[in-house]
C-alpha cells in the first residue's frame, strides 16, 4: 500500500511534457500551414496579374489580325468583279456582244458591275479605317494606383503608346475587386504589392512581347515564439508571362464553317460563299436574273477558292521568369 501510494503523481511530469510538445507542434504546424498557404496565394496573384497584363496587349494583336483577314477578303472581292468588269468589256466569259439589251448582253453584264464595286470598295475602306483607328487609337486610361508601404505609388510598367499593358496592370495592383473586400466577385487578390519589371519587351503589334511581375506581402507569423521570435515572414511570388502566336493556314471559300447552318446536301458551307449575284439585283434573294445580263459563270462571279490566308492569333501564356526585377518590390504590411 505504502509503495503504491508513493507512486501516484510521478506521471504528471510526463503528461505536462506531452502537453508542452503537442502544443508545440501545433504551433509549428499551423505556422508552417499558414506559410505555405500565403506562398501559394502570392504566386496565384502573380500568375493572375502577369496573365492579365499581357492579355491586354493579345487583344489588340488579335483585333488586328482580324482586321487584316477582312482586308484580305474585301481585296479579293475587288480584284474579282474588276475581272469581270474587264470580261465584259472585251465580250468574253459567257457573254453575247451579238445580244441588244436582251438576254446576255455584254453591255448589260458591264453595267451591273459598277454597283457591285462600289460596295465593295465601300466595306474595304470601312475595314481599313478600323485597322488605322486600331493602330492610332490613345491606350487605355490607368486607374489610379495605391500607395506602396514606402509611401509612393506603385510604379507603372513602360509600353509604347499603343500599348493596354499598363492599364491592365493598374487594374491588377489597384485597390478594387479584391479578395479580402469579402464582395465574392473578386478578380485579382490585393492583399499584394505588385511590382511589374520595368524592361517590358515590345516590338510592334504582335511581338511576343514579355512581363515580368512580382507580388509581395509581410504576413504576420501564427506563433512567433515557434519561430524564435520571429515576427513575419514575406511571401511573395514571381511569374512571367508572354504571347505565343498561334498560326492557321486556310482557304475561306473551300474550309467548312462550322457554325453555319447546313446547306441542302447537309455539308456546312464554306466560311467565304460563292458571290454570283450583283447587291442591286431585283427580286428574289440569291437567284440571278440572266435577263438582266448577269452572267452565273466564273468570269464573272466571286469565287473564293483561290484566297489562301495565313493568320496568325496570340494567347496568354505564362512562361519561366528571366533576368531580374530591377526594383525591389516593397512589400505591403501584413
Amino acid at each position: 500500500m505504502l509503495n503504491r501510494n508513493a507512486s501516484r503523481g510521478q506521471t504528471m511530469p510526463f503528461w505536462t511534457l506531452a502537453i508542452v510538445l503537442a502544443l508545440g507542434l501545433a504551433l509549428f504546424v499551423m505556422n508552417y500551414t499558414n506559410t505555405v498557404r500565403w506562398h501559394i496565394r502570392a504566386q496565384n496573384a502573380a500568375d493572375a496579374a502577369a496573365l492579365t497584363t499581357i492579355a491586354a496587349d493579345a487583344n489588340l494583336s488579335n483585333q488586328q489580325t482580324t482586321i487584316q483577314y477582312t482586308l484580305a477578303v474585301d481585296e479579293y472581292r475587288l480584284r474579282s468583279i474588276i475581272n469581270s468588269m474587264i470580261n465584259a468589256a472585251n465580250s468574253v466569259g459567257g457573254c453575247n456582244p451579238n445580244n441588244d439589251d436582251t438576254g446576255t448582253d455584254c453591255d448589260n453584264a458591264y453595267d451591273q458591275e459598277p454597283e457591285a464595286y462600289d460596295k465593295a470598295l465601300g466595306a474595304y475602306e470601312a475595314a481599313l479605317t478600323a485597322a488605322q483607328n486600331l493602330q492610332n487609337a490613345p491606350p487605355p486610361n490607368p486607374m489610379p494606383m495605391p500607395t506602396g508601404s514606402s509611401g509612393t505609388p506603385e510604379p507603372l510598367p513602360s509600353a509604347p503608346a499603343y500599348s493596354a499593358a499598363p492599364a491592365a496592370f493598374s487594374l491588377a495592383a489597384s485597390n478594387t475587386n479584391c479578395w479580402d473586400q469579402g464582395t465574392g466577385k473578386a478578380v485579382f487578390d490585393c492583399s499584394f504589392s505588385y511590382t511589374a519589371n520595368p524592361d517590358l519587351q515590345q516590338t510592334g503589334l504582335g511581338s511576343a512581347e514579355y512581363v515580368d511581375i512580382v507580388a509581395c506581402r509581410n504576413v504576420t507569423q501564427v506563433s512567433p515564439l515557434a519561430f524564435n521570435g520571429q515576427t513575419t515572414f514575406e511571401a511573395e511570388g514571381r511569374s512571367a508571362a508572354t504571347l505565343r502566336p498561334v498560326t492557321e493556314q486556310f482557304s475561306p471559300g473551300t474550309t467548312t464553317d462550322p457554325n453555319a447552318t447546313p446547306g441542302a446536301g447537309g455539308t456546312p458551307p464554306p466560311y467565304q460563299q460563292i458571290e454570283d449575284c450583283p447587291p442591286n439585283m431585283p427580286g428574289q434573294p440569291g437567284i440571278c436574273n440572266l435577263s438582266l445580263g448577269w452572267l452565273d459563270t466564273p468570269p464573272y462571279i466571286v469565287n473564293y477558292a483561290g484566297l489562301q490566308v495565313q493568320a496568325t492569333f496570340f494567347v496568354a501564356t505564362l512562361t519561366a521568369p528571366k533576368g531580374g526585377i530591377s526594383v525591389t518590390p516593397a512589400c505591403k504590411q501584413g
